[in-house]
């Protein structure tokens, strides 16, 4: 593993077992500071309820899904 995962993983592990018993973290994202991400440990489960939202590619996505990847400069290749 490289250093800055070892430091990662690390403190995700110091912020698991911390007494506080917190269920994640939300942070900014190191390869786009714009945006953030949560990450939530196992024992958030039964807090969590997640709904289908279809496939990514799905029409009712497709505008979410263009912004996205011209905000990273990615394409899709037709099938």
């Amino acid at each position: 593993m490289s250093g800055a995962l070892v430091v990662a993983q690390r403190w995700s592990r110091a912020l698991w077992e911390h007494p506080v018993q917190a269920d994640g973290l939300y942070y900014r994202l190191r390869h786009d500071p714009e945006q953030c991400a949560c990450a939530l440990f196992d024992r958030a489960a039964h807090a969590i309820t997640a709904d289908r939202q279809g496939a990514v590619s799905a029409p009712r996505h497709r505008e979410d899904l263009t912004a996205a990847l011209d905000r990273y400069g990615f394409g899709l290749i037709p099938e």
